[in-house]
């Protein structure tokens, strides 16, 4: 008795592809002059102490917290006290954008680094481009 053959479902786009379409959008968007909304929101914290002729003192700096277009909520790992001098890696749920370069940060960071987030998986980086796309096509 033979079963009539059966179609597997598509394998998803390894990250990499993911991560290619993502930038291929950016920099669409970029060539079409198509601004992120609230591109950038200044934050002011305290930067450094210092000490001088018997004085301390701090100064304050004003760093962008954003600058790209939002893409949802996903998980970031970020390390947090433990007691004194101990802090330990925890994983958050946080507002995710992806920058005019194409790369894809907490929307609280005051940098994008290029080491990525080995939280994403596939299936959110898939999320994050289709969502990428739909932004191109509503600023079509």
């Amino acid at each position: 008795m033979s079963h009539p053959p059966t179609s597997d479902p598509p394998e998803p786009p390894p990250p990499a592809d993911s991560l290619a379409r993502i930038a291929a959008i950016a920099a669409e968007l970029r060539v079409r002059e198509i601004s992120p909304p609230e591109a950038f929101v200044w934050t002011y914290r305290d930067e450094s102490r210092w000490w001088a002729f018997g004085r301390f003192g701090r100064y304050t700096v004003m760093t962008p917290r954003r600058f790209g277009w939002g893409v949802g909520d996903y998980p970031w790992e970020d390390g947090v006290k433990q007691g004194q001098g101990s802090i330990s890696s925890e994983v958050f749920v946080k507002p995710t954008f992806v920058d005019a370069a194409g790369r894809i940060a907490p929307l609280a960071a005051t940098r994008v680094t290029l080491l990525g987030n080995h939280l994403l998986t596939d299936a959110m980086l898939q999320e994050i481009a289709d969502r990428m796309e739909q932004i191109a096509a509503d600023s079509a």
